[in-house]
C-alpha cells in the first residue's frame, strides 16, 4: 500500500480583462486572453498576440525510453510502484541540452529528469539516484535557482518525539511507515532526522549527470519549497501545515546554501521581525542526535510553546542551540519568541521588479485568526478566516528583507464553496514576467484553475482549467531559457486518472 499527498477582509469579484479578436490590450503589458474551455488561446506581450499551445508530453507510467515515468524506486534502484502524484515541474538547461525535473509527492518520493528533444518531447526519463542523502520524503513544490539548479523540498517532517526505538513513529505521521519501501521494507533503518530539509539537485552536463545535496543548514520543517532572491543569497521558505512558520536563510556566500543563518518570522498587525537562529554549516549538523539530549519536556521554568505539534512545555538543554535550530527549526523558533499560527502556507514567488514577496496561504483559519481558542497561545496573528485562503505581500528592501506585510487578494467564500470568479485554494505561484501565476489545489469549486494576477491592475484571468474531478493545478514554472511553462495536472489519490505533465507555450522572450 503506497500513502499519497497532494503537496483580512476579502474584495469583490474581479473581472477578467475582456479581450476580443486580434486587439492588442496594451502596449508594454503582458495580458493572457482568457481561457476558453481549457486553456488560454494567446498571450500579448508589449501589443503582440502570441499564440499558445498546451501539451501533454506525459502521464504516470508512460513509458519513456524504457522506463515507467513516475515509478518509486528503492536504494538500489529497483522500481516498486506507481505513485500518480508528480507535483512541481522545470526545465532546464544545461549545455544546450533541455531537461524536465519532475517530483514524485509520495513516501519515499522520486525526482524524475527527462530528456527533451528540439520539439519537447521526451526521449528518456530517469528518476534521479538519491542514495548519497539516505532518499527523498515527499517533494512537493520547488523552484529553480539563479544558478541553473533545482531547489527541491521535503513536505510533513515526522515528530520526533513520536519516534520508535523498532522504527517509525508511533502516529505514523503522513505515512511515514511508508518509507520503508525505500529501504527494501526495513524501517528501522529510516532515520527520522534524515527527512524535512531542502535538498539541491544540480544537472552538471547535457548526459544529465546529478549531483544531490541536503542543505541541513537551512533547517528542518514541513518544506513547502525555497526561493532564492536576485542576490543568490537569501532564501525565503514556507512551511506547510497547521500552527507553523516563515523562515529566511542567509547564506555566507552566493550561490552556495551550505552555511548561513536561518531566521523565523515574528508576525505584527503589519510587519515582520526576523529573529535569528543562529548559524550553521551542513557538515555541523548532526542528524544521530536524539531529541532528548536538546530537551527537556515539562521541566520546572520551561517554555510553553504551541505549534503543529500541539502544546509543550520546553526546557533547551545547554550547548545544543545548534542542533535544535537545525533539527528542531519550527520548536526552536517557538522558544524564542517566533509566530507559529501559520495556516497551509504554501508557494512562495518573488517579483523582483516590484521588490515583493507573496506567499499563498491556502486557508486563513486557526492561528491565524481568533476563531479557534486552542491556536491562540499567542495571537501574534489575528485575521478573519477565510476558508478560500489568500495571497500575503510583503515589502522587500535593498538587502531582500521583508517587512510590511499585507493581503492584495483573496479568495471570496460563497456558502460552503468559493466563488468561480476567484482563487480558491492557492497553492503553487511563481512569476511570469511581471505577472503573478496561482494555481489552485482546491475542493471548493470544480475545476481547478490556473491564474494569472497583474498587481498593477488588479486583474485576475483564468489560464487553464485542470481536468475535471478535482485534479490539482501544480508544476507552475517558466525557464526563459527553455521558453515554455511547466504544468503539471496531479490526480493522486483524487481519482483513477493518470497525473499529467504538460507545457504551455512557447513563451516569447520577457
Amino acid at each position: 500500500m503506497l500513502f499519497l499527498l497532494a503537496c483580512a477582509a476579502t474584495k469583490p469579484p474581479i473581472a477578467a480583462p475582456e479581450i476580443t479578436g486580434p486587439t492588442p490590450p496594451s502596449a508594454e503589458r503582458l495580458v493572457f486572453e482568457p481561457a476558453d474551455e481549457k486553456v488560454s488561446p494567446a498571450l500579448w506581450v508589449d501589443g503582440v498576440r502570441h499564440p499558445l499551445e498546451y501539451r501533454v508530453f506525459a502521464e504516470d507510467g508512460q513509458d519513456i525510453g524504457g522506463t515507467p515515468f513516475g515509478q518509486l524506486v528503492d536504494r538500489t534502484g529497483k522500481g516498486f510502484q506507481q505513485c500518480n502524484n508528480q507535483d512541481f515541474a522545470a526545465l532546464l538547461v544545461v549545455e544546450g541540452q533541455t531537461f524536465h525535473l519532475s517530483h514524485v509527492e509520495c513516501h519515499p518520493g522520486a525526482t524524475y529528469l527527462t530528456e527533451m528533444d528540439a520539439e519537447m518531447t521526451p526521449v528518456s526519463t530517469r528518476p534521479i539516484d538519491m542514495s548519497g542523502v539516505n532518499g527523498i520524503a515527499l517533494p512537493c513544490s520547488g523552484d529553480v535557482t539563479p544558478w541553473n539548479t533545482l531547489l527541491s523540498s521535503e513536505e510533513y517532517e515526522a515528530d520526533a518525539r513520536k519516534w520508535l526505538p523498532e522504527g517509525g513513529v508511533s502516529d505514523n505521521w503522513q505515512g511515514f511507515s511508508y518509507l520503508a519501501g525505500w529501504f527494501e521494507g526495513d524501517l528501522s533503518q529510516a532515520n527520522v532526522y534524515d527527512y524535512g530539509w531542502i535538498p539541491e539537485v544540480t544537472v552538471l552536463d547535457a548526459a544529465g549527470t546529478t549531483q544531490v545535496v541536503k542543505h541541513y543548514a537551512m533547517g528542518r520543517f514541513s518544506h513547502e519549497l525555497g526561493v532564492v532572491a536576485p542576490d543568490e543569497k537569501t532564501v525565503y521558505m514556507s512551511d506547510d501545515g497547521l500552527g507553523d512558520g516563515f523562515y529566511r536563510f542567509v547564506a555566507d556566500t552566493p550561490k552556495d546554501l551550505s552555511a548561513g543563518e536561518l531566521f523565523a518570522a515574528r508576525f505584527h498587525a503589519d510587519r515582520v521581525e526576523w529573529i535569528s537562529l543562529g548559524h550553521a554549516t551542513n557538515d555541523e549538523v548532526d542528524r544521530s542526535t536524539p531529541f532528548d539530549d536538546m530537551f527537556t519536556v515539562d521541566a520546572e521554568g520551561c517554555t510553553e510553546i504551541l505549534t503543529q505539534w500541539g502544546v509543550e512545555c520546553l526546557t533547551l538543554n545547554e550547548g545544543m542551540e545548534l542542533q535544535a535550530s537545525r533539527l528542531e527549526t519550527r520548536r526552536y523558533a517557538a522558544l524564542l519568541g517566533a509566530t507559529t499560527e501559520m495556516s497551509k502556507a504554501e508557494g512562495l514567488a518573488i517579483d523582483v521588479e516590484r521588490s515583493r514577496l507573496y506567499l499563498a496561504m491556502s486557508t486563513v483559519d486557526y492561528g491565524m485568526t481568533r476563531r479557534d481558542p486552542a491556536w491562540d497561545l499567542h495571537d501574534h496573528i489575528q485575521l478573519p478566516p477565510n476558508g478560500c485562503g489568500a495571497i500575503l505581500q510583503f515589502e522587500l528592501d535593498e538587502s531582500w528583507t521583508a517587512g510590511a506585510w499585507s493581503i492584495p487578494l483573496a479568495g471570496h467564500p460563497v456558502g460552503a464553496m468559493c466563488s468561480p470568479d476567484g482563487i480558491s485554494n492557492p497553492d503553487n505561484i511563481t512569476m511570469l514576467g511581471d505577472l503573478l501565476m496561482i494555481a489552485e489545489d482546491t475542493r471548493l469549486h470544480d475545476p481547478n484553475l490556473l491564474w494569472a494576477w497583474d498587481p498593477d491592475d488588479d486583474s485576475l484571468t483564468t489560464v487553464l482549467s485542470a481536468e475535471g474531478g478535482g485534479a490539482e493545478v501544480a508544476g507552475i514554472h517558466h525557464h526563459p531559457d527553455a521558453g515554455w511553462f511547466t504544468v503539471t495536472e496531479q490526480h493522486g489519490t483524487r481519482g483513477e486518472s493518470p497525473t499529467k505533465s504538460a507545457i504551455l507555450g512557447p513563451i516569447p522572450e520577457l
